[in-house]
């Protein structure tokens, strides 16, 4: 019956008994715009309330932590009475949650080290103290590395401390197995790239090699490393040089364009020379390489190899150094050690060793003057092989030369023209009107590149790599030009525009635009055709010097160049290099007689 209203809720307590409201700490305050717990819609913040729920959200946002280790921490909180205290168990949670991580790291460190595949080789004590840290550190946390419990006592500082020591424990059980772990994977290593030298190497030589990587203790483990490395190193310049090596003879041999005409191709030579002298089971004879410098200009003619050159010939038989590595003889001894220094081998079939006069050297060559030696030969000769013919990915360099006192000529030796119904210039009754018809043929058939492909390298080989070498052409564009050969002839000649090759850089002339012409003296109308079209070439009486009475009059044979209009069956010679006397109109190196 007592009718006396009850008291209005206290603003900011948590603990009204109110069913209908969710918020504690705000009590049934109908204000969604209120986002402070414990702020009773426009009264004051309950400071103790606000530091307990950004705790328990804190704890809530923490993944290192188990939903039992979460429930629990949050009942800590709730348990507070001051903000000061809630403020701290948000610094601690924070803190454990810190160490929770550092742990979960550490075990799964230690755990790659136990699963390596070296692992059961190390020191057995080692080992057990190993497993024994880490089944203890592992047993804080679940599966997925959170949290498993706080510790008896239920505090966060204690549960800290013992992961923080669990931590430590397993860290330096780690850290007394890493080294001896290191040296037996480097060890395993050394000993596999051992034999991978297979190939490579005299057999000897890599019984020697495999008994310095067993004789390693772990100890030695720096010496171990070093040995890796030099291994490694030795492999791939090995590798490199018998490639560079083989590929370089076969082409001194084979004498193509871009050897010859290479700017650096005695820094070439002399490179390959060095590298193929640390192989000494490779037989240099006097038939190998050498081939006989040109002759008043002619292209030399190179000498067969007696067998061809694999790269399996090239196989290191002991260990090497730089010969001014070689310290000077500390004997009498006229022998030279094999390892002293590197031996070259002469085309002449003669040898020659730098530094040959020393014998046994104070300084004996090792693995790691040999892989020094071996490396600083292959950078040499793998720099010497790109810069061939300009192919240098520092220096590319382009040659256009113009010479506007010399008239090119398209002949028999370039690309063949065949255009069809081409009527030579002043057959016809109207002489104007088969030009007009014959340029638009002409230009008919520049307009497809493929048909005067390899134009550039017939241009190289006329003018010199040193006026004109890696180039193109482009835009050719036909004119007519008129000479006198006792009558006026018009005479087609075509004009192209010369650019450097892609990553070139053009030489001079200086300009924009660079162009080349050629005028045309051979034409066919048909491909099977042997007769050349343009019939108007002739010897002239000029081309003789005055006065000249004596027969083979040497001023004659120096200075007087002839054009043999040659209208007779063509001349083809055999696609292989025929054998001597075999081959009809061919002479020892396959050139024509004629």
């Amino acid at each position: 019956g007592d009718q006396t209203p009850a008291p209005a809720p206290t603003p900011g307590n948590p603990n009204t008994d109110n069913p209908q409201n969710p918020n504690p700490g705000n009590p049934g305050t109908d204000n969604p715009q209120n986002p402070n717990p414990g702020n009773p819609g426009g009264g004051t913040v309950d400071p103790v309330e606000a530091a307990k729920t950004e705790a328990k959200t804190a704890i809530d946002a923490s993944a290192e932590l188990s939903d039992l280790v979460k429930e629990a921490l949050k009942r800590q909180v709730e348990a507070t009475t001051t903000e000061a205290a809630a403020r701290d168990l948000k610094t601690k949670a924070d803190a454990l949650v810190s160490a929770v991580k550092a742990l979960s790291g550490s075990v799964t460190a230690a755990k790659a080290v136990k699963e390596d595949a070296q692992y059961n080789s190390v020191d057995a004590t080692l080992e057990t103290t190993l497993e024994e840290k880490y089944t203890a550190a592992a047993g804080f946390l679940t599966e997925d590395s959170k949290l498993k419990n706080l510790n008896a006592d239920g505090t966060l500082a204690t549960t800290q401390a013992s992961l923080e020591s669990a931590k430590t424990a397993l860290d330096a059980a780690v850290s007394a197995l890493m080294p001896e772990l290191t040296f037996v994977k480097t060890k395993t290593s050394a000993a596999a790239k051992v034999i991978e030298l297979d190939a490579l190497v005299n057999i000897a030589l890599k019984t020697e090699l495999q008994r310095q990587v067993n004789a390693l203790t772990k100890e030695q483990a720096d010496q171990a490393t070093t040995m890796l490395a030099n291994l490694t190193s030795l492999k791939e310049s090995l590798e490199s040089l018998q490639t560079l090596v083989s590929d370089g003879l076969k082409m001194q041999v084979d004498y193509p364009q871009k050897y010859y005409d290479a700017d650096n191709k005695e820094a070439f030579d002399a490179a390959l020379l060095k590298a193929s002298s640390v192989f000494p089971a490779f037989k240099w004879t006097t038939d190998s390489i050498m081939v006989p410098a040109p002759t008043d200009g002619a292209l030399p003619n190179p000498r067969a190899w007696t067998k061809a050159r694999d790269k399996s010939e090239f196989v290191l038989q002991n260990f090497v150094m730089a010969p001014a590595q070689a310290a000077p003889a500390t004997q009498s001894d006229s022998g030279t050690a094999a390892a002293a220094s590197a031996t070259v081998r002469l085309a002449t079939g003669t040898e020659a060793a730098e530094d040959s006069e020393s014998s046994e050297a104070q300084t004996a060559p090792d693995l790691a003057s040999t892989a020094s030696y071996l490396k600083s030969l292959n950078d040499t000769l793998k720099a010497a092989t790109d810069a061939l013919n300009g192919d240098n990915p520092t220096t590319k360099t382009a040659y256009y030369k113009a010479d506007t006192t010399r008239t090119l000529y398209w002949d028999g030796f370039m690309p063949k023209i065949v255009v069809k119904d081409y009527q030579p210039a002043g057959d016809g009754s109207n002489k104007d009107t088969n030009e007009t018809a014959n340029k638009t043929k002409l230009e008919a058939w520049f307009t497809n590149s493929a048909n005067w492909a390899g134009l550039e390298d017939q241009l190289t080989k006329r003018l010199g790599s040193d006026k004109f070498k890696n180039v193109t052409l482009s835009s050719p564009t036909v004119t007519y030009e008129t000479i006198s050969t006792g009558r006026d002839v018009r005479i087609p000649k075509v004009t192209f525009t010369v650019t450097a090759k892609n990553g070139y850089n053009l030489t001079a002339p200086t300009g924009n635009t660079k162009q080349i012409s050629l005028s045309i003296r051979v034409l066919y109308t048909t491909e099977n055709q042997t007769e050349n079209a343009l019939k108007y070439q002739g010897a002239s009486s000029s081309a003789v010097p005055n006065n000249t009475t004596i027969v083979n009059d040497e001023n004659v044979s120096r200075t007087v160049n002839v054009y043999l209009n040659y209208t007779g069956p063509a001349i083809v010679l055999d696609q292989a290099v025929p054998a001597v006397s075999t081959a009809a109109n061919t002479l020892i190196d396959g050139t024509s007689n004629v």
